[in-house]
């Protein structure tokens, strides 16, 4: 039985399918628990290894972050005590899958900003990242 849910948000819009899921899923497994990963991406992985992130940009990226779990724990509040909030730095889909081993993940939920192939050719995509690097299930939602 699935009890185990991850679930990977960026806080995004586009994000809003996979919360949605898993929420279903919490509603639909009475002992199921969720932990919410959000990963705020090293610079090596956005920009050259080299350049220095201001510190107004990273007080600006934890405000985002408290702000999130603030939603995160509003949004989820129905299921409240079964659901953790995790904040990962790092690469997001390896960080993404690093938890959900960590805690034996039954599912990975992400969301997938439904990008064109050209697009994802340039960019790349966590969702398909994520599928690449885990053999657990992962559900993508739209």
């Amino acid at each position: 039985m699935l009890k185990t849910f991850v679930l990977a948000t960026d806080g995004s819009e586009s994000a809003n399918g996979a919360h949605r899921l898993a929420a279903d899923l919490l509603q639909a497994v009475a002992d199921g628990r969720l932990t919410v990963v959000y990963v705020r991406a090293d610079a090596q992985y956005l920009l050259a290894p080299d350049i220095v992130v201001p510190d107004a940009l990273i007080e600006a990226e934890e405000a985002f972050e408290k702000a999130l779990e603030e939603r995160i724990y509003k949004e989820f509040a129905a299921f409240a005590g079964r659901v953790t909030f995790v904040r990962r730095q790092g690469h997001p889909a390896t960080e993404i899958c690093r938890v959900a081993d960590q805690l034996d993940a039954d599912v990975i939920i992400v969301g997938s900003h439904g990008r064109g192939a050209l697009e994802r050719t340039f960019i790349g995509s966590v969702s398909r990242a994520v599928l690449n690097q885990t053999r657990r299930p992962v559900l993508v939602a739209r």
